[in-house]
């Protein structure tokens, strides 16, 4: 799994280790990057602006993706998908480069 923009927007897809063209995973209108995936593949957790933040974390487990929202302004990104399902990301309340400094959040799952 990796970020492109080759849809027109960044997005996430994915390829087989083997070879093979790759597919888009989720490519919307939204912008998606930073994927995160657990060791069985079935949990991924990204970065999207499809939210009331100016960025949000977005956790797909199974049918589809949910956003753990932010509140407007605040900004979530960066996120990593530990082996026990804990989802780590980086929070800042505005712009991180205005602000100067992130918190790092933790979500149990």
């Amino acid at each position: 799994m990796f970020q492109s923009t080759r849809g027109g927007t960044w997005g996430l897809w994915e390829t087989s280790l083997a070879g093979g063209d790759p597919a888009p995973l989720l490519d919307e209108a939204a912008e998606e990057t930073d994927p995160s995936f657990s060791a069985d593949g079935g949990a991924v957790v990204f970065a999207t602006d499809a939210c009331a933040g100016l960025s949000c974390v977005a956790a797909w487990r199974g049918a589809g993706p949910e956003i753990l929202a932010a509140e407007p302004g605040w900004y979530l990104g960066a996120p990593t998908l530990g082996a026990d399902g804990t989802a780590w990301f980086e929070a800042s309340d505005g712009d991180p480069e205005a602000v100067g400094a992130t918190a790092i959040w933790r979500v149990a799952p």
